[in-house]
């Protein structure tokens, strides 16, 4: 797939171009919970309901050995996947590194960069996640971006450190000057105090940073772009946060249980009617 075919899936998949938004987007990022063969089963499953998911754009980030597998179970539905990470080199000695051509090649939409598990528990720093990106934006593919802060602090302390992120993930790059770069963008806003909480952060906190991001965004991308919330979602909560301004969910630990997902997937649907 083109980068321009990226993009007008991209678009129809329901992201806004600097305005209101099309459609809302639900992604599942499955992280390492799943065996390979559990995995089968879960995207099997999410098959099989993908024609009940109206006009909810839905996309999956399994383990990378399933991508293969994602790539012929998903064919012909609207559910799109992607990968949970990238190296920011093509080719090269990177040894146990995966290229994001290779992910371009087994059909990947997505690539998510900077989860926060990846920023503390393997050291990766603003810059690793800017070449990420710019690698990713390289092959046609749509960058997943994970800003949030680490502990819990006030909005206006938040919406500082995110924005920071935000800067060097998509500025000072020649792939995204705003002027030249026409791509499109996913951001994920998850403060990492929040993921594995009883409850996801505050609508009175999210609410702001996710006007701040927005904002920033006008001035950053001149591309299409989505802003998600991730952290702790129920398919309770999902009616208030759906009424922050962002453009959907990104879903972790709770889209395992594939009911559970679906219910989430089905709660946005009826939020955007």
């Amino acid at each position: 797939m083109t980068s321009g075919e990226v993009f007008e899936e991209f678009n129809s998949f329901g992201v806004r171009d600097n305005g209101p938004r099309n459609r809302c987007i639900v992604g599942a990022g499955l992280k390492m919970y799943l065996s390979y063969r559990e995995t089968i089963d879960w995207l099997e499953s999410i098959k099989d309901h993908a024609a009940g998911f109206g006009d909810v754009g839905v996309y999956v980030l399994p383990t990378f050995p399933a991508l293969g597998e994602a790539q012929k179970m998903l064919a012909g539905t609207r559910v799109l996947y992607g990968a949970q990470d990238t190296f920011w080199e093509v080719r090269g000695p990177f040894t146990g590194e995966v290229s994001p051509l290779i992910l371009q090649e087994l059909g990947c939409t997505f690539v998510e960069v900077g989860h926060s598990e990846r920023r503390t528990m393997f050291c990766e720093t603003d810059e690793w996640v800017r070449r990420k990106t710019n690698a990713v934006l390289s092959q046609g593919l749509i960058p997943i971006i994970c800003i949030g802060e680490t502990a819990k602090q006030s909005s206006d302390l938040a919406i500082e450190l995110i924005l920071q992120q935000l800067h060097e993930a998509l500025g000072g790059s020649s792939i995204n000057n705003k002027a030249a770069h026409s791509g499109a963008v996913v951001i994920a806003y998850e403060p990492a105090w929040a993921i594995g909480a009883v409850k996801s952060a505050p609508v009175d906190h999210i609410e702001p940073v996710i006007a701040a991001i927005n904002e920033e965004l006008r001035n950053l991308w001149n591309g299409s772009s989505a802003v998600l919330y991730g952290g702790s979602v129920t398919s309770s909560q999902v009616g208030e946060l759906m009424q922050t301004g962002i453009d959907g969910l990104f879903i972790g630990r709770a889209s395992l249980n594939i009911d559970h997902f679906c219910e989430i997937i089905m709660s946005v649907a009826s939020c955007d009617n």
